[in-house]
C-alpha cells in the first residue's frame, strides 16, 4: 500500500493467425502496457496501412467539419455563469464503440466512405470558392450602394472614359497633383478602410497618361460583373440572398460530414487500439511476439486470457524487472486517497522503487490546511463546494472535469480538518462562537508558532525516514546511512532540535552550548558537519571511477551548506502555519470593528466571502508549497513514468 504496484515484465509468442484474438483479449483486460519492439522496417503490414487510412480519413472528416464551422456565422449567445455552471453537471460524452472490423470489411468500408468524402469535399470547395467571390462582390457593391453610385457607370464612351476604383488615402494628394495637367472630373468618396472610392471621368485622348498615373499610385479597379444590373441596392440584395443560400447548403454539407463521421464511431476504439498495438509487435514468418508490463496481482488473469485466446498454443515468459528496466509506476487506487494523487502528479511521478507519497501527502496536506484555515462555518461551505466540484461532469472554466472531481475531493477532505481546527480555535464564520477547545491563535501567538514548528519538525523527520527507506530499497546504502538526508542527516537534525530547545530555555544565551550536558552534543554536531564535508572526497578515494579532486571538494562544500542551512530554514518555514491561523482570527477582529459602521450582516458577509475566496485558496497553495519544497525534497526521486495500459 505504501509502494507503487509491483509490476511483471512478460513476452508472449503466438501464432500469426491468433494475433488479433490475443490483442483483443489483452485490450479487454485493460491492464497491460505494451512495450514497443518493432523496427521501422517491420511496420509495412497491409492491415496496419488500412488502420492508418481509417484514422487519417476520420481526421480529414473532422477537419472538413471544423472548416464549415469557421465559415458559418455563429449565433452569438453568451450563457450566464449560472447556465454554464448548471450545464457542467450534465454529462455529454461521445461514445466510441469497439466493434471489430478488419481485412476485407475494413477495405470496403474505407472505399465507400472515401468516395462519399471526395464528393462532399468537391462540393465544399466549390461552395467556398463561390462564397469568397460573393464576399468580394458584396463588399464592392455595398460601397457603390452607400455612395449612390450606379454599377454600370464605368466604361469607355465616344469622347470620354469613366473609371471607378479604390486608391489609398495616403496617395490622394499625389493623385490630385499628378492629374493637374489633365482635364478630369474626380470624386473621392468613402471606400474601404484606409482607401477612397475614386470616380474619374476624362477625355479619351488623355486615357493612356491618366491610367499610367493611376497604376503608379496603386489604383485598383472596382470589379462588378456587368450582367448583374445597374441598381446597387437590387444587386446587393441579390448577392446577399445567394450568400444565404450557400450558407444553408454548407449547413447541409456539415450534417452530411457528421453522418459520415458517425459511421466511424462503432469501430473507432477498436481500430485505434489495433493500430497502436500492432505498431509495437515483432513478427516472424509464423509468430507474433508481444512484450509488455502487467501488475503482478493480475498475472493469473493474463495467463488465463492468453490461454483462452490461443487455446494454449503459445510461449509465455514472465519475469521481475531487471536492473536495466524502467518499470512504469502504478499508484494504488485507494478510496478517496487516490484523489490526492493529483497533488502527487503535480510534484512528479514517483519512481517505481520508492515509497508512494500519496498517504503522507494526504494526511499532511489536510492537517496543514485545517491548521491555517480553522473555521467551522467556512469549513462547511468549503465542504459543500468540494462536493459540487466532485459531481461536475463536464469541463468548467477551462479545467477538465476529471481534475475538478479530484480537486473537489481534496477540498472536501481538507475542509473536514478546517471544521476540526475551527472547534479547536472556537471560530465559525469569523465569529468566536465558543470557548476554544485548544487556544485562540490571536491571544496565544507564541504557542501556535511553537506548535507549527513542532509539526514541521515531525514532518521533516518523516521525510528523512522515507528517504532512508527509499535508499535501502534501492540498495543505495551509502546515501541511506551516510547522506545528509540519510541517517547521518537525521541524527544531526534530531541533535540540533535538542540543542535548539535548550538554547531557547536557556534565555538564548550562547553559553548554553558550553554547558557540560550540551557540549558533547555540540561536538557531535560539528563532527557530523565535518564528516559530510569530507565524505565525497573519501568516497572518491575508494571509488573505481575517480573524479577530479576539485569536483569531490565542491560536492562536499555543497552538501555541507545544504545540511547546515536547509534544516534551519525548512524548520522555520513551518511558522507560516501559525501565521495564517493568526491572520484568520485577525480578519475576524477587523470584521467585528467594521460591523459597528457597516452593520453586522454586511460586514461579516463581505469578510466571509473575501476570506473564503482569498485565504481558502492561499492556505491550499501554502500547504502544497510546504509539501513540495520542505517535505518532499528530503526523499522524492521524481524519475518515474506513469503506467499507461491500453484498453479496448
Amino acid at each position: 500500500m505504501l509502494r507503487p504496484k509491483r509490476m511483471k515484465k512478460f513476452y508472449v509468442a503466438v501464432p500469426r493467425d491468433r494475433e488479433d484474438a490475443v490483442l483483443e483479449a489483452l485490450g479487454r483486460m485493460g491492464l497491460v502496457e505494451f512495450i514497443s519492439q518493432a523496427k521501422a522496417g517491420v511496420r509495412g503490414e497491409g492491415e496496419l496501412e488500412l488502420y492508418t487510412s481509417f484514422l487519417r480519413l476520420f481526421d480529414r472528416i473532422n477537419i472538413a467539419i471544423n472548416t464549415i464551422d469557421e465559415i458559418i456565422p455563429k449565433v452569438e449567445y453568451k450563457k450566464s455563469f449560472v447556465e454554464r455552471f448548471r450545464d457542467a453537471f450534465r454529462a455529454r460524452h461521445i461514445k466510441y464503440g469497439s466493434k471489430k472490423i478488419g481485412g476485407d470489411a475494413l477495405s470496403t468500408f474505407l472505399s465507400e466512405v472515401e468516395a462519399r468524402y471526395s464528393e462532399l469535399t468537391e462540393e465544399l470547395e466549390a461552395r467556398r470558392r463561390r462564397l469568397n467571390e460573393l464576399d468580394g462582390l458584396i463588399e464592392n457593391v455595398d460601397i457603390f450602394r452607400k455612395n449612390g453610385v450606379s454599377l454600370d457607370i464605368a466604361g469607355d464612351y465616344t469622347h470620354i472614359f469613366v473609371r471607378v476604383g479604390f486608391i489609398p488615402e495616403v496617395n490622394a494628394d499625389k493623385l490630385m497633383e499628378a492629374l493637374k495637367p489633365y482635364n478630369v472630373v474626380i470624386s473621392l468618396l468613402k471606400g474601404r478602410p484606409k482607401e477612397y472610392l475614386l470616380l474619374l471621368a476624362a477625355s479619351q485622348k488623355d486615357k493612356e497618361g491618366i491610367m499610367s498615373v493611376l497604376t503608379a499610385l496603386n489604383y485598383e479597379e472596382a470589379v462588378v460583373p456587368k450582367d448583374l444590373g445597374s441598381d446597387p441596392n437590387k444587386v446587393y440584395q441579390m448577392l446577399v440572398d445567394e450568400k444565404g443560400k450557400i450558407l444553408q447548403e454548407l449547413g447541409r454539407l456539415k450534417k452530411e460530414f457528421e453522418n459520415l463521421k458517425n459511421k466511424f464511431h462503432p469501430y473507432y476504439r477498436y481500430v485505434k487500439f489495433m493500430y497502436r498495438v500492432k505498431s509495437m509487435l515483432v513478427r516472424t514468418r509464423n509468430f507474433s511476439v508481444i512484450y509488455g508490463w502487467v501488475p503482478s496481482d493480475y498475472v493469473d488473469v493474463l495467463k488465463s486470457s492468453l490461454n483462452e485466446a490461443t487455446h494454449g498454443v503459445m510461449h509465455l515468459e514472465i519475469s521481475d524487472p531487471g536492473p536495466s528496466d524502467n518499470p512504469p509506476t502504478l499508484l494504488p487506487k485507494l478510496p478517496l486517497l487516490s484523489r490526492f494523487q493529483l497533488i502527487v502528479r503535480m510534484r512528479g511521478i514517483p519512481n517505481y522503487n520508492e515509497i508512494d507519497p500519496t498517504i503522507p501527502f494526504t494526511i499532511l496536506f489536510s492537517i496543514m490546511y485545517g491548521m491555517m484555515f480553522g473555521d467551522v462555518g467556512q469549513g462547511v461551505i468549503l465542504f459543500i463546494i468540494g462536493l459540487m466540484l466532485y459531481r461536475i461532469k463536464k469541463p468548467f472554466l477551462g479545467i477538465s472535469y476529471s481534475a475538478l472531481n479530484k480537486l473537489g475531493a481534496i477540498l472536501s477532505t481538507a475542509s473536514i480538518f478546517s471544521i476540526f481546527f475551527g472547534f479547536l480555535y472556537g471560530e465559525s464564520f469569523l465569529v468566536h462562537f465558543m470557548h476554544p477547545l485548544w487556544l485562540n491563535p490571536m491571544e496565544e501567538p507564541l504557542v501556535i508558532a511553537v506548535a507549527s514548528i513542532i509539526f514541521g519538525l515531525i514532518q521533516l523527520n518523516i521525510g528523512l525516514l522515507i528517504n532512508i527507506v527509499n535508499n535501502l530499497m534501492n540498495r543505495n546504502y551509502t546515501e541511506a546511512f551516510l547522506g545528509w538526508r540519510g541517517l547521518v542527516g537525521m541524527i544531526y537534525y534530531l541533535i540540533g532540535i535538542v540543542l535548539a530547545i535548550r538554547f531557547v530555555i536557556g534565555n538564548m544565551s550562547l553559553s548554553v552550548f558550553g554547558a557540560p550536558e550540551n557540549f558533547p552534543l555540540v561536538m557531535v554536531e560539528l563532527a557530523l558537519l565535518i564528516f559530510i564535508f569530507v565524505k565525497p572526497t573519501l568516497l572518491n578515494l575508494f571509488s573505481k571511477h575517480r573524479h577530479p579532486f576539485s569536483e569531490a571538494l565542491m560536492e562536499g562544500i555543497s552538501e555541507f551548506i545544504e545540511m547546515f542551512l536547509s534544516y534551519i530554514t525548512n524548520s522555520i518555514s513551518y511558522i507560516r502555519l501559525g501565521a495564517f491561523a493568526i491572520a484568520h482570527v485577525a480578519l475576524a477582529s477587523v470584521a467585528g470593528i467594521l460591523a459597528n459602521s457597516m452593520g453586522f450582516i454586511p460586514a461579516y458577509l463581505t469578510f466571509n466571502i473575501i476570506v473564503i475566496l482569498i485565504e481558502g485558496f492561499a492556505a491550499g497553495i501554502q500547504s502544497i508549497r510546504l509539501l513540495f519544497y520542505e517535505f518532499s525534497t528530503k526523499f522524492y526521486i521524481d524519475e518515474g513514468r506513469l503506467f499507461r495500459p491500453m484498453r479496448l
